[in-house]
Formats: C-alpha cells, structure tokens, sequence
C-alpha cells in the first residue's frame, strides 16, 4: 500500500476498476480468436461451445464436403459393440528407476496416424457360426476374438480386465480393430475373429485436414501455433463420445417425481421450495417402466425419443476414434519393439512418448509429422506409475508430473521416498465445492 501515490485509496473502487480491465483485456482477446477463425476457416466461433466442437465444425465444413460423410454409428447394439475396441492412450511404467536416458516424443501422433485407411460408412455384421475362425487378411472392422499371446516381454494387445487397461499374455477374450489384430499376429499372437462388423475401406480422410494445419503449426509462432495445435488434436477425441448424452433441466417436483420413475443414474438438487436441478442418463430405461407398470411405448412417444436412436449427440464416429487410438498403438509399439531388438531398454511410455537406454535412429527424427524429437537427456529419473515422475536432465533441470495432485506439492525426496523405501508421500490438489442455494462455487486446495 505504501507504493501506491494515491489520496483517498479506495479498496472497492480499485478492486472494481481492475474487474472492469480484466474483463475488457477478455474481451479483446475473444474479439481477435473470434476474427482470426473466420477470416482462415470461415467459421462462426459463437456456433462452438468448445475447441473440439470448432475443430469438428473446421473439418466437416473445409475438408470433407466433398468426401464420404464419417460413419456416425448412433444404434447403442452396434455402437457399443465397437466401443469395447476403443482403448485410447496407454501409460506403462516398466522399469521405475534410469540413468543416462533418453525421453522421445513424438511430433502430432494422432494426426499423422489418422492419415492412414479408415472405416467408411458401409458396413456388414458377419459371424462364424460353427465355431471355426474368420478370414483376418478379408476383414477390416471390429471384431470378438479369442486371443493366444507369445508371451515375449511386451504385451501387445490391449484387454479391460477387472476395471483396469493391462496389456496381458496368456489366452484371453475381446474386441479389436482389425489392423491392430493383423499387426499383433504378425508379432506371433494367435488370433481366431468370431463375429463383429465388416467396413468398407477409404483412404486420405484427414490428410489435408492434418496437411494444411500442421503446416501452420510449423511456420507460426505464438497465438496462432497454440491455437492451430489445439485445432488438430482435438477432434480425434471428439469423435468417440458416448451417444448417451446426459441431461440436465430446472424442474418441479411433479416432474422430478416423473424423471426418476422413467431414467436411469438420476442425480438432483433442491434450488429453492419447489425447484430442483436434474440431471440424467438421456435413455429411458424399460425396467423401470415395466416395474412401475408404465407402457414403455407410450413414454417413448410423450418423450418423442426413437427406441433405436435416442440421442441427441451428433458428429459421433466411434469406429474413426477406435481406429485412430489402435493405429497410434501399434505406432508407439513398433518402435518399442526396435529398441529390444537393438539391445535397448524400455523404462516408461505414455501415448506419444518412449524413455530408452539408446537413442533412436537418425530416420525416426525431425520436425516432421509422426517423427520423434528428444524432448530431454535423462540424467537419472523415477517413474512411479502412470504419469507420476521426477526427470533431472543433464542441464540440471528438475521436471516433476504428478497425476492426481499438485505437481509443485512433491519433491525429489518425495520420489526418492516412495521408490527406495516404499513410503508414501503426501501432496496437495485443488477441489470445487458448489452451493447451488446460494450460487457459489469455491476452489479449495
């Protein structure tokens, strides 16, 4: 206070005067994102409600116009089928302690994977029924298979086993894409493809969606290589939603009472007397209905919902998300496979990174798309579990990433702590609480 040269400092006026600033300097930022995408992609920022949403609306209005429309799979049988297939990113710890390592990224990994051949918008159901095996070298798709592993020291095969994303050996049961079966067969695994769904082929989806913004990316600086790197990386998610979208609304208690005895997974709170927020599962549930002898039809009708597409979630290609996250495995794989061969070792991986004992090839560098850069020299680092470590590098800089908590709350006696003795360490994290009578949120740490 004493800094300030000001008669008759006022603390509401100031506090008010900067509110006013910072929301003006908003302003003006949204104002100039808003006229750099219409004047590069012709699009409207005030359609998109979220980054991934504009991205979406950049590459259905710019670069698939002309192209074979994405498979929106919105019937739950068939698309939940699929999803069983889409395992996104995997995060392994294989050995938790190094010395004298290298950390590789690789440059837009999903991006340059999505250039490869994807699933159109035919398709067929097959399925063998006597048993016996399908024909992998004929399919491309999603299918149920029985799975023979050759126990060599990676795993290659994604599984959800109780809860948890491992990547076992042994005999087991699932569903993949079928580039992704081929690739581990070729690897010595014995696969038998039972049932699933067979796709068309189509080529070059996303490769001048990808081309013309990582083009950018690479020759701006700043704002627009931030945005333009947001833009290409997100839709790839985007597209694998769950096509059961939840609902919210405002109500009264006659119609809360009518929620809760037609929907599933119903979470409300009282606002005032007679207002309530909820919140729930888009389906109706024909349990429900049947128990409290309500004819499901009829609800289905009041509600205007079609049994068989009963949602409102739109731009959903579950078997474009699946197949993008596969082939991005088998990518990262690949070279994790090059490094055994060559007597390296493998101490973490992530969906887009590798730490290894030996450098990678001069082929697989640079600043291309899908090429690898050396994002730090590992002078020793402590790998506790999935995207939990500490890296000292050889220029003596400290970088701590911790998953659930603060990663400024641990220190590398904390690191050193948990992997030599086996200690737990304590950290802190940020948490909201609202208060929906009073309209407040707070941000507790």
């Amino acid at each position: 206070y004493s800094l300030i040269n000001k008669p008759n400092w006022d603390l509401k006026q100031e506090t008010f005067a900067y509110l006013d600033n910072d929301l003006d300097c908003l302003m003006e930022v949204i104002n100039k994102f808003s006229k750099y995408i219409f004047k590069t992609y012709d699009i409207q920022l005030t359609d998109c409600i979220t980054v991934a949403r504009l991205s979406l609306n950049i590459l259905h209005k710019k670069y698939l116009q002309n192209k074979s429309k994405l498979p929106l799979i919105t019937k739950p049988s068939i698309f939940f089928f699929i999803k069983q297939a889409y395992y996104g990113g995997i995060s392994e710890v294989y050995k938790p302690y190094v010395e004298n390592a290298f950390y590789y990224d690789v440059n837009s990994e999903y991006p340059y994977v999505a250039k490869n051949k994807m699933p159109g918008t035919e398709y067929t159901y097959i399925e063998s029924l006597d048993g016996s095996s399908l024909n992998l070298d004929e399919l491309f798709g999603y299918f149920y298979c029985e799975v023979k592993t050759n126990n060599s020291y990676l795993g290659l095969l994604p599984n959800h086993i109780n809860g948890s994303l491992i990547l076992p050996h042994g005999n087991f049961n699932g569903v993949w894409f079928s580039e992704h079966l081929k690739f581990v067969r070729d690897c010595g695994y014995e696969i038998k493809p039972i049932k699933g769904y067979n796709f068309n082929v189509v080529d070059n989806v996303f490769n001048d969606f990808v081309d013309d913004l990582y083009k950018i990316r690479l020759n701006t600086s700043g704002s627009v290589k931030a945005i333009t790197k947001l833009l290409l990386n997100s839709p790839f998610g985007r597209l694998g939603m769950n096509i059961n979208k939840y609902k919210s609304s405002l109500v009264d208690k006659n119609n809360l009472d009518y929620i809760i005895s037609i929907h599933d997974d119903v979470d409300f709170k009282q606002i005032t007397e007679n207002k309530f927020l909820v919140t729930h599962d888009s389906e109706i549930s024909r349990e429900k209905c049947h128990h409290l002898g309500l004819d499901y039809v009829k609800v289905l009708n009041k509600a205007n919902i079609d049994e068989e597409n009963s949602t409102n979630i739109q731009d959903v290609s579950i078997t474009t998300a699946a197949a993008i996250t596969s082939y991005a495995q088998i990518y990262i794989t690949k070279i994790k496979l090059w490094v055994l061969e060559n007597g390296g070792e493998i101490f973490y991986s992530d969906t887009d990174s590798l730490v290894t004992s030996i450098p990678l090839p001069d082929e697989l560098m640079g600043f291309d798309l899908g090429k690898f850069k050396l994002e730090y020299k590992i002078k020793r680092a402590f790998f506790i579990t999935s995207k939990t470590y500490y890296i000292e590098t050889d220029e003596g800089e400290e970088i701590i990433k911790s998953k659930g908590v603060l990663s400024k709350s641990l220190t590398v006696k904390d690191f050193e702590d948990m992997y030599y003795h086996s200690k737990n360490s304590v950290g802190q994290k940020k948490f909201s609480t609202k208060d929906y009578s009073s309209g407040t949120v707070n941000i507790k740490t």
